[in-house]
């Protein structure tokens, strides 16, 4: 077999193997590979006991960024109820000028909220991009959200027009909040797909190769 052979064989198998990684993409197969997008606790898994005011007064936002295309599967955020209305809203908002946009993408309610909330089994997917893990309180709730000295992340709170008669506006809030958002990880039936795929493809470029 000559060497011009055989790089025509290896360029087919290159441009097989490329093709099929551009439909599994495409396609969003891969879409996730457990990756944690966020984490703002200490590095012992807890909080420094900083709570910032989460009430009527006074929503939170922490920034964080998918450098892929990915599928939230859980957060974790350091979130209490203190008293009154015992519900309010976590979720995640798109990113407007640097700052949350104030309309959710995905949203959980939450009842009597204590320490550190978990919600898994999210299936929230999101593109590329910089997004804002916010909490929004109903009316009358009042609460806190701790917060870490470290690592910096960057943070906002959202003030309310009854308490500075403007407008609400977003500002930066003094330290990190703990929050800890996690991607899913693929099915095996996922993996399996994209290997059959790659046979098959692989399995022409021979056949192609060949003749």
């Amino acid at each position: 077999m000559n060497m011009n052979s055989m790089a025509g064989k290896l360029s087919i198998v290159t441009r097989s193997l490329l093709a099929a990684a551009a439909i599994s993409v495409g396609t969003g197969i891969v879409d996730a590979r457990g990756d944690v997008l966020i984490d703002t606790y200490n590095p012992s898994g807890g909080v420094d006991n900083f709570p910032m005011g989460l009430d009527t007064r006074f929503n939170l936002a922490v920034q964080f960024t998918a450098s892929t295309r990915v599928t939230i599967d859980s957060v974790l955020a350091a979130i209490t109820w203190s008293s009154g209305t015992p519900t309010m809203s976590l979720g995640v908002m798109s990113n407007l000028n640097n700052l949350p946009s104030d309309t959710f993408l995905y949203q959980a309610v939450l009842n009597q909220p204590s320490a550190n909330v978990l919600l898994s089994g999210l299936n929230w997917s999101l593109d590329a991009g910089t997004y804002w893990l916010a909490a929004i309180p109903d009316p009358g709730f009042f609460g806190s959200w701790a917060a870490n000295f470290s690592p910096v992340t960057p943070t906002l709170f959202a003030s309310t027009s009854s308490d500075f008669g403007l407008p609400k506006h977003w500002a930066p809030a003094a330290t990190p909040l703990a929050a800890r958002i996690t991607t899913a990880v693929p099915e095996p039936e996922t993996y399996a797909m994209i290997l059959a795929g790659l046979g098959m493809i692989g399995f022409v470029a021979r056949r192609r190769a060949k003749y």
